[in-house]
């Protein structure tokens, strides 16, 4: 029962109204996008204090400004840009079936090491697509998981192959 001591008051009730299930798939994708960013940092070895750039589609732009600076403190940005402002030397990023590309990360960009990156990065998506397509080829799979499951199978592998086409379309052009 309520009390005036926390330690013994009971756990609040929440209804279905604070439940916001689009805010909640929005800040799974500034998470994602803060994780591709610093793993990238990772991979390339950027200093943490050093300030880079996004350059992005509009779509990509919006959300982090719905991150009001979370996005650009947790990622190290200095800036965010449109895409079309996006210098050639930018290392390109598979998000979302779409690319957005990073510049500053460092002085010239090695094009051997970012070639390098990016067959590694279209090996693993191959595999992973190999995987999703296994699971849903299975007949025992798509009849016996929930379908919810099976649902979620298939939209990973919607956004798989549309990492590769990003990530194939930056070594193109690479």
């Amino acid at each position: 029962p309520p009390a005036d001591r926390c330690v013994v008051a009971a756990w609040p009730i929440l209804d279905d109204s604070v439940l916001a299930p689009e805010v909640e798939r929005d800040f799974g994708r500034i998470q994602q996008l803060v994780s591709a960013i610093r793993n990238l940092r990772g991979e390339r070895q950027v200093p943490p204090k050093r300030r880079i750039t996004l350059h992005a589609p509009r779509e990509i732009l919006d959300l982090v400004s719905m991150g009001e600076g979370a996005v650009e403190t947790l990622a190290g940005l200095e800036t965010v840009s449109g895409i079309e402002e996006s210098p050639a030397h930018a290392i390109s990023l598979p998000f979302e079936g779409g690319q957005v590309t990073l510049s500053n990360l460092v002085d010239a960009v090695d094009v051997d090491k970012e070639r390098a990156r990016l067959e590694k990065t279209i090996d693993a998506k191959r595999k992973q697509i190999g995987g999703f397509e296994g699971r849903l080829g299975n007949e025992g799979y798509v009849k016996n998981a929930k379908p919810e499951l099976v649902a979620e199978t298939r939209r990973m592998l919607e956004a798989a192959r549309a990492d590769l086409v990003a990530a194939e379309a930056a070594l193109k052009a690479l």
